[in-house]
């Protein structure tokens, strides 16, 4: 976000100055003699890297007739050095950033980092009530300004050969294990999957709401979504390569690369460029705050439940979360930080996050039981879940988690065997295991536990009582409860559920009151009168029998 905030800084400073967007010039202030514009380098030379005076006025073919040396260099296009040398500055004149020697924190992307923080806690500190509002904005806007894009992007000159390389699948790539690790960490952050911010907004949900449907939907639109970015950068990455006469496959990065490097250039080459990279870099800006949003949320909301005394101070809390996340992200904005970026992202949103999601399927579907949960779903929504979703979640989806991960650990490569230029030490995989099972290992840790804790004697008797809900396992609205002790027992007395709801009754928990109805007793033996009159009728018939 921090990026995003820079690269809007930097348009709307070209837009006040009537200046070419700043990445479309090679600026003595930071480019080197490797730098060249590649609209100024006429094919097939484009093609190639190919250095070019910084006014971009001396003859290419003149300029290699006399200097063939020059050829073996490894010349950057001005995008890539904008963004490497002035936005992260990650190399200078006089010397190149690793991950083992990042350097200072970089105080324009500092400035940054902190506006970023500032409109998130202006969004929070109310808790959802601030948040939901704005969520209404930033999640509707980019769409806005998504399909205006599209439709730019669509109508431009080799527009169409960008969405066939799009679209064209490359079957041997199918093999490669980072595809799917990669493909599985996108799906899981675009949703929320594992990271806590499903939960968390589900849980503000009235009790019976339905939110399978909500579930179907959300997932279909972000795929719809995901195809549309796609068709949107890639056709414009297809006019860049029609006009450079290239092949798009030179024109295209991935990673970082492809919002701050390939996406901006292609933007430079369109009429009005800066109104397209004001709309773009907004809508990355927004996309990132939603994202921000749930996250953020998730945590400060276990907090409150852990703590509710810490509700009275939300604004309070909310700032303090914001400062420790800022404090946090401070080593990702110095000279070095795009390699602590990618070292968070490989250990922490990859190997991490797949694992925690199989393990909660294990956890819910598994430990808790189908069975339980076909129950739930029924008492709550009335919806019985089809054979396909209870295969996927009992068989398929465990399976596919657990196949990418083991494949991911056998195809494993430390970053320091792929790394010619020594970025990265040997040590920096040693410190990216330290971050996933930072994560990881809190399942193992609280399930022994869970199990070490319990009153059975036996091991085994207490890995069955661990996995067992307990008698406070229920809604956590009293009336709620008590409905679902009538869905449990029926009119005629019989029980549609297992022996966990029913060993209320035996804890002493369930009072049948004279009416006939059944109600839970947190409150003593005479709730049930209390319970009337607290709806304003003090009816004795409703003591306890």
């Amino acid at each position: 976000m921090s990026y995003t905030v820079f690269f809007m800084a930097a348009v709307w400073k070209s837009i006040f100055l009537k200046e070419r967007l700043p990445w479309d010039v090679c600026h003595p202030e930071w480019a080197n003699e490797q730098c060249f514009v590649r609209a100024n380098v006429a094919p097939p030379f484009g093609a190639m890297s190919s250095p070019i005076a910084m006014n971009g006025t001396v003859p290419i073919l003149r300029f290699l007739w006399r200097n063939l040396s020059a050829v073996t260099v490894k010349l950057q296009p001005s995008p890539e050095q904008y963004f490497e040398r002035y936005v992260l500055q990650s190399s200078t004149k006089e010397r190149d950033f690793t991950l083992s020697q990042p350097g200072p924190v970089i105080w324009q992307l500092a400035l940054c980092l902190i506006f970023c923080w500032i409109v998130v806690f202006f969004c929070l500190y109310k808790g959802i009530q601030s948040s939901g509002k704005a969520v209404y904005f930033t999640s509707t806007f980019p769409f806005v300004i998504l399909l205006v894009l599209l439709v730019r992007g669509v109508l431009l000159d080799g527009a169409v050969e960008g969405i066939i390389f799009l679209f064209k699948p490359q079957w041997h790539r199918l093999l490669d294990v980072t595809v799917w690790r990669s493909a599985a960490a996108q799906v899981f952050f675009s949703l929320g999957v594992a990271q806590g911010p499903l939960m968390m907004f589900g849980s503000y949900n009235k009790f019976h709401m339905r939110v399978y449907k909500d579930a179907v939907i959300v997932c279909c639109l972000d795929t719809l979504t995901s195809l549309i970015a796609s068709i949107v950068i890639f056709s414009v990455l297809g006019n860049l390569a029609f006009q450079l006469d290239v092949p798009i496959g030179t024109v295209a990065k991935g990673g970082p690369g492809l919002a701050f490097i390939a996406y901006p250039e292609a933007l430079s080459k369109l009429p009005v460029p800066q109104l397209w990279a004001v709309l773009f870099f907004l809508m990355l800006f927004l996309l990132g705050l939603d994202s921000e949003f749930g996250l953020l949320e998730a945590v400060l909301t276990a907090f409150y439940d852990e703590y509710p005394s810490l509700r009275q101070k939300k604004a309070l809390v909310t700032g303090a979360g914001c400062a420790v996340c800022f404090l946090l992200a401070l080593p990702c904005i110095t000279h070095g930080g795009l390699y602590v970026i990618d070292l968070m992202d490989t250990y922490g949103a990859g190997f991490a996050v797949i694992l925690i999601a199989f393990f909660e399927i294990l956890a819910v579907f598994w430990a808790y039981g189908l069975k339980r949960l076909q129950h739930n779903l029924d008492f709550m929504m009335k919806y019985t879940p089809s054979i396909y979703f209870r295969s996927c979640w009992v068989i398929i989806a465990p399976l596919i988690l657990l196949f990418i991960f083991i494949y991911s650990m056998a195809d494993y490569k430390p970053f320091a065997t792929n790394d010619p230029d020594g970025k990265y030490p040997k040590w920096a995989d040693g410190i990216g295991w330290l971050l996933a099972l930072a994560s990881i290992l809190q399942i193992p840790i609280w399930a022994i536990y869970s199990v070490v804790k319990q009153s059975a004697t036996s091991c085994r008797n207490k890995l069955l009582q661990a996995s067992q809900p307990t008698s406070e396992w229920g809604p956590a609205v009293l009336e709620d409860r008590e409905e679902e002790l009538s869905y449990c027992y029926g009119q005629q007395g019989t029980t549609r559920c297992d022996s966990i709801e029913l060993n209320r009754t035996d804890r002493g928990e369930v009072y049948n009151c004279q009416d006939g109805t059944t109600r839970l007793r947190p409150q003593g033996p005479n709730y049930c009168q209390a319970y009337d009159m607290r709806s304003g009728l003090d009816n004795p018939a409703f003591l306890p029998t």
